[in-house]
C-alpha cells in the first residue's frame, strides 16, 4: 500500500555565486517505508599548502638550542602566553623566576622540567637528561633544569628582535 504525501518546496533564493560545476538531478527512490533520495556529493576544491609561516620558523628557532649537545634538553619547550610577553616583561625590568624540578625513576633514567614564571607562566620545557643510569641523582638533573632555563632564556634574548 503506497501513502501520498505531498510536501510544498518554494523556490530556492537565487545563488549570488552560483557554482562552477553542474550538480547532477536528484531522483527518489520509493521504498516500502519511505523515500529514500541519494544526495548529490560536490568535489572538494583543492586547497593549496601552505608555507610554514615566519611565525612558525620564528619559534623553532627560539626552541632550537644553539649547542648540538643541549638537544635532548630542550625536547618540549613551550610558550604558554604570547611570544612578546617574556620581553615586554624584561624590558620593563620586572623579576621573572626560573623553577626547576626532577626524579630519577626507577629505571634510573632522570627526567626534569622547568618553567619561566612572571605572575602566570611564561614558558616551559621538559625532557630526559642525557647521563648514565649508573650516575644519575635527582640534584644533578635539578641543575640540569636550571641549565636549560637559563640557556634558553639566552637563546630567546639573543634572538629575539
Amino acid at each position: 500500500m503506497l501513502k501520498q504525501i505531498y510536501v510544498q518546496y518554494n523556490n530556492p533564493p537565487e545563488l549570488t555565486n552560483p557554482p562552477d560545476h553542474v550538480l547532477p538531478p536528484v531522483t527518489p527512490n520509493i521504498l516500502n517505508k519511505g523515500i529514500q533520495i541519494q544526495l548529490p556529493i560536490t568535489p572538494l576544491p583543492q586547497v593549496p599548502v601552505v608555507p610554514i609561516c615566519p611565525h612558525s620558523m620564528f619559534i623553532k628557532s627560539l626552541t632550537t638550542p644553539s649547542e648540538p649537545w643541549e638537544s635532548s634538553l630542550w625536547y618540549k619547550v613551550r610558550p604558554h602566553v604570547n611570544l612578546y610577553t617574556l620581553t615586554k616583561t624584561l624590558q620593563q625590568g620586572r623579576t621573572v623566576f626560573i623553577v626547576s624540578n626532577a626524579s630519577v625513576n626507577h629505571h634510573g633514567h632522570a627526567t626534569m622540567a622547568w618553567i619561566i614564571h612572571y605572575k602566570s607562566k611564561l614558558w616551559s620545557g621538559e625532557a630526559i637528561v642525557p647521563r648514565p643510569i649508573h650516575n644519575m641523582y635527582s640534584r644533578l638533573a635539578k641543575a640540569y633544569g636550571v641549565l636549560t632555563a637559563l640557556s634558553f632564556l639566552q637563546n630567546y634574548i639573543n634572538k629575539f628582535p
